[in-house]
């Protein structure tokens, strides 16, 4: 009996399952069927939205044609125009030294940096005066001799021309070089007495020193190595594409050098001197040797220092009639995109005859008001549409 019943509750269990199963079928497939005809009713709206979101969204410039006078721009060292190491010639104590000589030390021309212990020079200089008196006695002495001898000579009455040993004409050359010898000597020691004081060559910073007063400098010591204060030099690295676009008589070109010191931006005029000539090997560059100009009026920093690094930027060829175009819109294969009036793509291969920092310069492949899109485009394809979002001008 209770198997029964149980029986039955199973079979009532599974009717109502079956029933709420096929519901659920029915429901799904009702709101399949609406979402069909939704569908349905709307497919031109779709693909407007859709094709409306595969024209691409680009940036453009407009280009002109100009003539261009190109800009170079490098980076090189502060080196001076002339830079000395300074011996003594004569050995001696040293009496004196400056107190400006120091690294860093200024001196001017002919100022006294150094002063040796003079009175052995002294007194070679009084020695040799001495012998140059007593030259100039010999020769008289020896000049009286020979018109005595010549007096004598023509008493006797002889015809024949006397010697020259007879007159006495070689002791008086001797004469005479022992006083040359003697003022040659005089000559030195004055200039040994000179030497005792070495001042400064021109104007000039000190390098280094290493000499002490109380010491001893052998002839040839060093004193010190200085570099000239009132020029100075920048050696710099041009490419070779660079130096291609320089003017034909570069030598007096002008330069403007920049640095930044303490924070604050600095600048001078200068000049190409020279070329070193030669190229690099490693870099693949040319020297151009500019000499800075003093800036007048200033006290602090009239020219840069030396071993600073600075930019040195100068004008170099003129190119005329070329199109200035943004770096980045130029393609890998030597092709920018031009937006057309009709806001199609048009692919154009151009000739790029120079590539700055921020702009490739173009010789042939664009006109005058073309406007070149700058901005990126996925799968580019000729004559496709665009949408012109922003228009730049050319700085």
């Amino acid at each position: 009996m209770e198997n029964t019943i149980q029986t039955e509750k199973r079979e009532g269990a599974s009717k109502v399952g079956a029933v709420f199963m096929g519901l659920i079928a029915v429901v799904v497939i009702a709101v399949g069927v609406g979402i069909m005809m939704v569908m349905v009713k709307n497919p031109v709206e779709a693909t407007k939205e859709e094709r409306r979101e595969l024209i691409p969204r680009v940036e453009t410039v407009t280009v002109d044609e100009i003539n261009y006078t190109v800009q170079i721009a490098t980076q090189g060292q502060v080196l001076p125009v002339t830079q000395t190491q300074i011996i003594s010639e004569v050995g001696g104590s040293v009496t004196y030294v400056s107190d400006k000589l120091k690294a860093g030390g200024a001196f001017a021309k002919g100022e006294e940096m150094v002063r040796l212990e003079q009175a052995d020079y002294e007194a070679t200089l009084a020695n040799a005066k001495a012998q140059v008196a007593d030259a100039k006695l010999n020769l008289a002495q020896e000049e009286a001799r020979a018109e005595q001898a010549l007096r004598e000579w023509k008493k006797l009455g002889r015809g024949e021309q006397a010697s020259d040993l007879v007159l006495r004409k070689p002791q008086i050359e001797s004469a005479k070089a022992r006083l040359e010898s003697s003022e040659a000597a005089v000559n030195k020691a004055v200039r040994d007495l000179e030497r005792t004081v070495t001042r400064a060559p021109y104007d000039c910073i000190v390098e280094s020193a290493n000499i002490d007063e109380g010491g001893y400098v052998a002839p040839g010591g060093r004193i010190a190595e200085v570099y000239a204060s009132q020029k100075m030099e920048l050696r710099l690295p041009l490419s070779l594409e660079d130096v291609g676009f320089l003017p034909e008589e570069f030598k007096g070109t002008e330069v403007t050098v920049r640095a930044v010191i303490g924070g604050k931006p600095v600048n001078w005029q200068g000049k190409i001197v020279r070329s070193e000539g030669g190229v690099d090997r490693e870099t693949m560059t040319m020297m151009m040797v500019v000499e800075v100009t003093p800036k007048q009026g200033e006290q602090r920093f009239a020219l840069p220092p030396k071993g600073l690094f600075v930019n040195g930027e100068f004008q170099g060829e003129k190119l005329e009639g070329v199109v200035r175009v943004p770096r980045q819109a130029l393609t890998g294969e030597g092709k920018v995109y031009v937006m057309g009036d009709d806001n199609t793509l048009r692919i154009v291969a151009v000739e790029v005859e120079r590539t700055e920092r921020d702009y490739v310069i173009v010789t042939k492949g664009l006109e005058q008001g073309d406007q070149v899109i700058t901005s990126p485009i996925e799968l580019p394809v000729e004559g496709m549409k665009v949408e012109p979002v922003k228009q730049k001008g050319l700085k």
